[in-house]
């Protein structure tokens, strides 16, 4: 459920139950883009998701801005799996 104000949450709220999604809340629960997203479709598809397309302005700069996230996001990951991997040949 989203809650914009957060008003549901203070009163709503139960620990043993609920799960918070907002990175912004110390209760937060932990999220890894690398887990979630496996390849550059998956990239692709967040991509799409984080960044929606204005009907306002060029959409270039909406399709640059995706592309750019998507690129970075699977080089990022590549780079974090072999760091990973590169750390446990070692121990």
């Amino acid at each position: 459920m989203f809650d914009k104000g957060c008003s549901l949450v203070k009163k709503h709220y139960n620990e043993n139950i609920d799960k918070l999604l907002n990175p912004l809340d110390d209760r937060c629960e932990n999220w890894d883009l690398w887990r979630e997203c496996l390849t550059t479709p998956d990239f692709d598809s967040m991509a799409n998701t984080l960044i929606p397309q204005s009907t306002s302005e060029d959409p270039f700069w909406t399709g640059s801005a995706r592309t750019i996230f998507t690129a970075v996001a699977a080089k990022l990951g590549g780079i974090r799996i072999a760091v990973i991997t590169n750390y446990y040949e070692r121990y």
